[in-house]
């Protein structure tokens, strides 16, 4: 027969926790709103945030737009070349048949 080892009424097992503190103010409320006293000065640091960031984007932007000017400019010089390349060997091709031919 096993027995359980309880406690007199009233004290607390030393292998117990100890009860949870309930801290009234906590009443689970997700975010309590607080107003700051110059709302005008939240709302001015937001905008000025806002346009940093557009700024931002403005500026990849343009970024974006140079880099893809500098691929097409890229991709003509290559088109050129290739061109150019394929008119040399052309030639030394004709030298090479004249060369033969003599």
């Amino acid at each position: 027969m096993s027995r359980s080892i309880s406690p007199p009424t009233g004290e607390q097992s030393p292998f117990s926790s100890p009860p949870l503190a309930r801290n009234p103010d906590d009443e689970r409320i997700p975010h309590k709103v607080v107003l700051p006293k110059d709302p005008l000065l939240v709302i001015n640091n937001l905008i000025y945030s806002l346009n940093r960031a557009n700024d931002r984007e403005i500026w990849r932007a343009v970024k974006v737009g140079e880099l893809r000017q500098k691929i097409t400019q890229l991709e003509e010089v290559v088109g050129s070349l290739t061109t150019e390349n394929e008119a040399l060997k052309a030639e030394a091709d004709r030298t090479r048949a004249n060369a033969i031919a003599e």
